[in-house]
């Protein structure tokens, strides 16, 4: 596939292939332990050839398409615009240019930064090196800078991290799980939220945040994002459809060659009828003086001349046929709607059913309403496992307390107790790792236990430290005393064998 170049109002920008495929979106290997936990698991993805903006919206493309002055920096990413701002950019460059343009989802962002299929498997988009290929922290001033100062990815896109965020279309979430990865084509995120996710950090962003696969969730709506612009995406086929202008201008000029050519062929075929028309006369001259005047205006004289209804008829039968099948059709939706819904088992069947119909369904409300109880019902089932194994790892943990020997005064005794506190301990930290899953409410009684059985384990180790010194000391003493006791029996033998 090739570049495509658009221009509007004088303004040029490119939009650039990236073929289709399988990834791995997420946290891989080469992201190492600089991953977060909003990019875990790590997980397949499937995406049809689409094709992006080479470079984030500029200030000089807003403003052809929406109006206004350039400003002086008419190559720096368009910032300022909250998602539904940037919403009406797009249907306004849609009407302009004939073709549906859009944000890119999130899946299509990572993959495009990540190289596509041209991927060498690099942390940022680009390199190893975020000098080479970034804005941000470290060397950007603390400022946006106009596009295409770095260098690009591996299918030429530039500043896919840093300068500026940009949005994508889906709502934020969790990724899903490994069980659902059979939904992972062409995937568009979750069907509601409250965020929207920005990609590939801006110019203030220290290194971590600029790498391609960490993710963040804005609000869509009421904050300030002067540090937030955007990138254009299409469909392939909207990508390819170069002639659409070129059929605009003909659509233009056809009517007007109809309206000159239209009326030459009507003339001669009203004067044909009129010459027999004339009644008999006696004499020629006379004939002649009747047929004269009548071709000096013969429209006036004959009324069917100016009759168009042939012509009327077969917009009358296209009408009529349009208007039936708009009947047709409007007739077998609502049956195609109603028997899916009717259909839905699970959820699955559910978002099947929003994926298809989208929010213009007959029982949209309702089918969401099914998806969100499953999710609630997921997470309190969740919920409740948890607090399950959290319960039994507090137990198993206080059972090793109570069954901890402090009293006998015996190295080997004391350090038996000590390793089998370690299990106590590594129960704790899992306790803790499942506490922090759970949802405010559930926490606070289980925080409370577990910092009371850390305090009394803190307490036993304490001692059994305090002992195992004792025993230490205790057994260096007994070394001491056994050796002067030696040197003493040797030094009694030596004086009796010189005596």
């Amino acid at each position: 596939m090739d570049l495509v170049s658009i221009e509007v109002n004088g303004v040029r920008f490119n939009m650039l292939p990236v073929e289709g495929g399988h990834f791995l979106m997420g946290a891989t290997p080469e992201q190492h332990m600089d991953a977060w936990d909003n990019e875990s698991p790590a997980h397949s993805v499937e995406l049809d050839d689409y094709y992006l903006g080479e470079t984030a919206v500029t200030q000089a493309l807003w403003h052809a398409v929406m109006g206004g002055d350039d400003d002086d920096y008419s190559e720096v990413p368009q910032t300022g615009k909250n998602w539904q701002e940037c919403q009406s950019f797009l249907s306004r460059l849609s009407t302009l240019t004939g073709r549906n343009f859009r944000l890119p989802t999130e899946a299509e962002w990572e993959n495009a930064a990540r190289g596509g299929d041209q991927s060498k498997g690099y942390k940022f988009a680009g390199g190893n090196n975020l000098e080479e290929v970034a804005w941000f922290d470290m060397n950007s001033g603390n400022r946006i800078h106009p596009v295409k100062q770095k260098l690009p990815n591996e299918i030429g896109l530039y500043d896919m991290c840093g300068n500026v965020w940009e949005w994508c279309s889906d709502w934020y979430g969790s990724y899903p799980s490994n069980e659902e990865e059979e939904h992972c084509h062409n995937p568009k995120g979750p069907l509601t939220g409250s965020q929207r996710v920005v990609r590939g950090a801006c110019s203030s962003s220290y290194n971590r945040l600029c790498r391609v696969s960490s993710r963040m969730g804005v609000e869509p709506v009421g904050k300030n994002y002067a540090v937030t612009g955007f990138r254009l995406a299409l469909d392939k086929d909207e990508a390819l459809k170069t002639v659409i202008p070129h059929l605009d201008n003909l659509v233009q000029e056809n009517p007007a060659e109809s309206s000159n050519t239209t009326p030459t062929p009507e003339l001669p075929k009203t004067e044909k009828p009129k010459t027999p028309v004339t009644k008999p006369s006696t004499s020629k001259e006379d004939t002649l003086s009747k047929v004269s005047p009548k071709k000096e205006n013969p429209v006036k004289k004959d009324p069917k001349a100016a009759k168009p209804k042939k012509k009327a008829w077969p917009w009358i039968v296209a009408i009529v046929a349009i208007a039936a099948i708009a009947v047709a059709v409007l007739a077998l939706r609502p049956n195609a709607d109603e028997k899916m819904f009717l259909d839905c088992k699970d959820v699955n069947d559910y978002r099947h059913y929003v994926s298809q119909f989208g929010d213009k369904g007959l029982h949209y409300n309702e089918a969401i309403i099914e998806i969100n109880k499953f999710v609630n019902d997921s997470i309190a089932e969740a919920q409740k496992q948890r607090i399950a194994v959290i319960q039994q790892l507090l137990r198993e943990a206080e059972d090793i307390l109570k069954s901890t020997q402090i009293i006998p005064y015996s190295l080997e005794s004391y350090q038996d107790n000590k390793s089998v506190m370690n299990q106590g301990w590594g129960k704790l930290d899992s306790a803790s790792k499942e506490i922090d899953q759970l949802t405010d409410n559930k926490k606070g009684n289980f925080i409370k236990d577990i910092e009371r059985i850390r305090e009394s384990y803190s307490n036993v180790v304490s001692i059994l430290y305090e002992k195992e010194q004792m025993c230490h000391d205790r057994s260096s003493l007994q070394s001491v005393k056994e050796d002067s006791m030696k040197r003493m029996a040797v030094l009694r033998e030596y004086k009796s064998f010189k005596n």
